[in-house]
Order: C-alpha cells, then sequence, then structure tokens
C-alpha cells in the first residue's frame, strides 16, 4: 500500500487520478469482502486460498514487472485478495478460539499484521529507495511465494486436519 503512490507517479499517472484510484481499490475491498463467503462455499477452503495466492502473486509480479500508465491495476489484484481473506480469516479465528477470548485474539491479530510492517517497511523502503520500486514488488513476490507455502501448509495442518469439513 505504501508504495502505490511512488509507483504511480513513476509510472506517470496524473496526479487527479489518484483519488479515484484509491477509492477504486477500497470499494474493490468492500466488494471482495462482501463475496469471500459465497468465494469460499464455491471453491471451498483450497480453492479460497489458491485464489488468493494467485491474485497476491499476479498482482505483485505485476507491479514488479511492469510500470506503465496501468500497472496500477495490478495494485486491484492484492486489494480484491484483501477482501477475500479478511472475512475468511475472521471466520477461522472464531472457530478456534473461546468466545472469551476473541477479542484479544483479533486484537492479537491486527498487532500482529502492524509488528511486520514495522519489521519489514524499512528493509523494503531501504530496497525500493535503492534499487527501484519494481526490483521492490518483485522481491516481495518472492518472498510472498516462500512465506506463503509455510502458512499455508501450517492452516491445513491446523485446520483440516481435524475436520471433516470436505473443502478442506
Amino acid at each position: 500500500v505504501w508504495l502505490i503512490q511512488p509507483f504511480m507517479q513513476d509510472c506517470q499517472v496524473p496526479l487527479s487520478w489518484f483519488g479515484p484510484i484509491w477509492a477504486g481499490a477500497n470499494l474493490t475491498v468492500a466488494l471482495f469482502s462482501i463475496l469471500s463467503h459465497r468465494v469460499t462455499d464455491h471453491v471451498g477452503i483450497r480453492g479460497q486460498l489458491g485464489i488468493f495466492f494467485i491474485l497476491s502473486l499476479i498482482g505483485l509480479l505485476g507491479l514488479g514487472l511492469t510500470a506503465s500508465l496501468f500497472s496500477f491495476l495490478f495494485y486491484y489484484l492484492l486489494t480484491a485478495m484483501r477482501g477475500l481473506q479478511g472475512p475468511f480469516s475472521r471466520h477461522f479465528l472464531h472457530l478456534q478460539s473461546k468466545r472469551s477470548h476473541r477479542a484479544s485474539i483479533l486484537s492479537l491479530k491486527a498487532l500482529s499484521f502492524r509488528l511486520g510492517f514495522v519489521v519489514s517497511g524499512p528493509l523494503i523502503g531501504l530496497v525500493a529507495d535503492r534499487y527501484g520500486l519494481n526490483v521492490a514488488f518483485t522481491g516481495l513476490a518472492i518472498c510472498f511465494l516462500l512465506v506463503y507455502i509455510f502458512l499455508a501448509t501450517s492452516f491445513f495442518r491446523h485446520n483440516c486436519a481435524t475436520t471433516s469439513d470436505t473443502a478442506c
């Protein structure tokens, strides 16, 4: 998110487009949040995780490998993924936690995300400043690929091994 505006500047996107592009990105998050449970019902848990993977990888690689006026549209793939994963992940957090602990667990999830940014943000910014935004996005795609494989495997091990859900 923090790199999109400088990326759009590098791609010569007119400044007057920034507001509508940002609004479109937030509308994309909202629309895909509404559709999240329907998508999970249609493609199952594995399918939904596959969609997260594809949207994220294509979005990051698209931002990393292109630099044209409409390259910002790859960012919309990331916002679509964000919209899909929010309700999906909260659903599993609710299933795996006691009612009395849910607020704390959701707060810890938010804290973990923010701490992840505090740790990774300066490094990503350094890479973007030193080597360029395209290199930073391509590096993020590679890191994402490695981390996603680990996290998806862990998710299946902990959520699908003990459930009778055929979608797993």
